[in-house]
């Protein structure tokens, strides 16, 4: 036989193909999940910004309804701080209502806090799988490698002989399943680690942003209160 990946994979035994199709399936996987994680993290982080700059005008003039149908609206469905910062106005509109001069704002830190672990969560999906492919693919390769080895000593048995030619298949079967399961890992550990990264990040945005939450419900709570009391009464 050549040694073509064509000539070896037609002269793989079945074990060997299903060792390979495997390790193809999961390449795929890695790769969808490598694609949904880079999509959904531009539209987030764009959404975000572009939420963070309307939503500061709207906050500064203690406008916390307009600022809360911002948040709610399908311009920023993709935008993690939205979400966030909902949950902080839902959370003060409901302790004022319930409270009113007296509210105190422990529960809005609490919800946000909340919001921020449900949105990491959501940001990781996937990577967890992306972290088994990462760590299973080589040994997944060294189990066709193994496969590989035992074709090549059934090789010699049935020659009858050791020299190269009786052995040459099931080396080249054994050698190409590693190299794919070290194929198939090694960009998987750089893409985890990457998006690894970024969660970190942004968890660092959104924590920062709960922070800054707090402070503005804390500094302004009288002007906010007032404003709620005349949304209130509208509606």
């Amino acid at each position: 036989m050549g040694f073509s990946f064509a000539e070896i994979w037609q002269h793989m035994g079945a074990p060997a193909i299903a060792v390979a199709v495997c390790l193809l399936l999961m390449s795929m996987v890695s790769l969808g999940i490598t694609v949904d994680r880079i999509l959904a993290y531009r539209k987030g982080k764009r959404q975000s910004v572009e939420f963070a700059a309307r939503v500061g005008a709207l906050l500064k003039s203690h406008r916390i309804q307009d600022a809360s149908k911002l948040a709610d609206s399908e311009d920023f469905k993709h935008s993690y701080l939205a979400r966030i910062v909902k949950a902080a106005i839902d959370d003060f509109v409901e302790v004022a209502a319930k409270h009113g001069d007296e509210a105190t704002y422990g529960t809005v830190k609490s919800a946000m806090e909340r919001a921020v672990s449900q949105e990491t969560l959501a940001l990781r999906r996937g990577m967890t799988i992306l972290a088994t492919v990462a760590s299973t693919a080589p040994f997944v390769g060294l189990f066709g490698t193994v496969l590989g080895v035992i074709n090549a000593f059934a090789g010699i048995a049935a020659a009858k002989s050791a020299g190269i030619g009786a052995v040459a298949a099931g080396i080249s079967e054994a050698l190409i399943e590693t190299a794919a399961g070290l194929l198939v890992a090694i960009p998987a550990v750089w893409v985890y680690n990457y998006f690894n990264g970024r969660v970190d990040g942004f968890g660092v945005e959104m924590n920062n942003s709960v922070s800054e939450m707090v402070d503005y419900f804390a500094k302004n709570k009288a002007e906010l209160l007032e404003a709620h009391y005349k949304d209130a009464k509208a509606s």
